[in-house]
């Protein structure tokens, strides 16, 4: 409607006059919804869909490197990622027999925590301990019995610790609506931390890939770094009804072996024609904090009679013959001593740092070294069978980061022997 000059109108009744077309109001409509976007497009995700890395803009550096995030990249990107803290403790002595010899630090998470993180209890969030001499973990078709090789009874009586083992819970009626309360979903990256040694952070890690979700990471250095570089920290803990979402993607079962295929590879050794293709287990055992000072080689451990073909070396041993070949020659690392949880990590390498400050190329070739001169890399044809129970897998799945670092896909971790 139109006024003419003669008849009557409120002042300001012009100014309404002007007509819109329906591409004004799209424009507006987007103008208002990119001031409502909380970052600046650099620091953008431009893909959320099923990626090995995450992709982000060229122009945002510090981006993701493997399966780990420096602290400045989880600041600029902390609201568009998921923050699950898991910081825990487990003994130097740790006896799955004894189930207090590790444990998960809530109280330190209601003390202070990084802005917007949810505590995951790596014990029993998605994990469930499980007796060897009854029942099998679960997802696994073993009975926990010895190797048929005739040393399992002897292996039995010097590794106590297979008694019991602590298995991740493959069954989405159990884990889905756990980390779905938690705010899982394929649509967010979820960046997941500890006090800052990386390894139970490297289990919670293995355990969403396990479980499927594109985008999980590391935070180098863990709450300690996040601290040590300016980082807030809140009291406050997020509703679970907040963060509820839907997670529907399927479990990636090739990260997990069966203690079957593991004694298999052990015991089984490769012909000529399957030099490049075939199975390794590598069996990491613990090292005595006085041989950490030792000069920067691998540590051949005596393996048990049951696994004689296993590759068995301590995860520190590894960390120390990867850095010897770095041209710094891994002076300032000679503090690794691995599992330290619940501690002052400070002076450690932790294996974080590793994929932090060297390439993918580089780090393959050491950890092939290191392995005994195995091809590691996206070109390799070995499978790595991993296995740890002297500390709940934790070293495994700290090596299996390293080799997913490094571009090798054919890996996975088998949390009982």
């Amino acid at each position: 409607r139109t006024f003419s000059k003669h008849s009557w109108a409120p002042p300001m009744a012009f100014c309404l006059l002007t007509k819109f077309t329906r591409h004004d109001v799209k424009a507006w409509t987007a103008q208002l919804c990119s001031k409502r976007h909380q970052h600046p497009r650099p620091q953008c995700f431009i893909q959320r869909k099923r990626n090995k890395y995450l992709c982000v803009e060229a122009s945002n550096p510090g981006g993701p490197r493997g399966p780990c995030v420096g602290v400045a990249w989880l600041q600029r990107n902390l609201e568009i990622v998921r923050v699950y803290d898991a910081r825990g403790c487990i003994s130097e002595t740790f006896d799955t027999t004894d189930s207090s010899t590790c444990s998960a630090n809530y109280n330190a998470y209601l003390e202070g925590h990084i802005p917007g993180a949810v505590f995951v209890n790596w014990l029993s969030d998605g994990a469930a301990w499980q007796n060897r001499d009854d029942s099998s973990p679960p997802g696994g078709d073993g009975d926990g019995s010895s190797s048929s090789s005739g040393g399992g009874s002897s292996a039995s009586r010097e590794h106590v610790f297979r008694t019991r083992t602590l298995a991740v819970v493959v069954d989405a009626d159990v884990y889905v609506p756990c980390f779905e309360a938690r705010g899982l979903s394929t649509d967010r990256p979820v960046v997941v931390y500890d006090i800052g040694t990386g390894m139970i952070a490297a289990r919670v890690w293995w355990q969403l890939l396990l479980y499927g979700h594109p985008t999980p990471y590391v935070l180098a250095g863990g709450w300690t770094s996040w601290l040590a570089e300016g980082g807030n920290s809140e009291l406050y803990e997020p509703c679970p009804l907040k963060l509820s979402s839907v997670y529907d993607e399927e479990p990636q079962l090739h990260y997990r072996a069966r203690p079957e295929e593991f004694r298999l590879a052990a015991t089984r050794t490769a012909s000529e024609g399957e030099s490049t293709t075939h199975t390794v287990a590598v069996l990491l055992v613990p090292e005595p904090i006085s041989s950490v000072l030792d000069s920067g080689r691998i540590t051949n451990s005596s393996c048990p009679d049951a696994l004689p073909h296993a590759r068995c070396l301590s995860f520190p041993s590894l960390i120390r013959a990867c850095l010897a070949n770095k041209t710094d020659g891994g002076s300032s690392y000679s503090s690794c001593t691995g599992i330290i949880s619940d501690r002052d990590p400070g002076g450690v390498a932790t294996w974080t740092s590793l994929v932090l400050g060297v390439e993918r190329d580089a780090l393959a070739h050491f950890l092939g070294e290191a392995l005994g001169g195995i091809p590691v890399g996206p070109c390799s044809r070995v499978r790595f069978l991993l296995a740890s129970p002297h500390d709940a897998a934790l070293s495994a799945c700290a090596v299996g980061a390293l080799l997913y670092a490094a571009g090798h896909e054919n890996w996975a971790v088998c949390e009982a022997w």
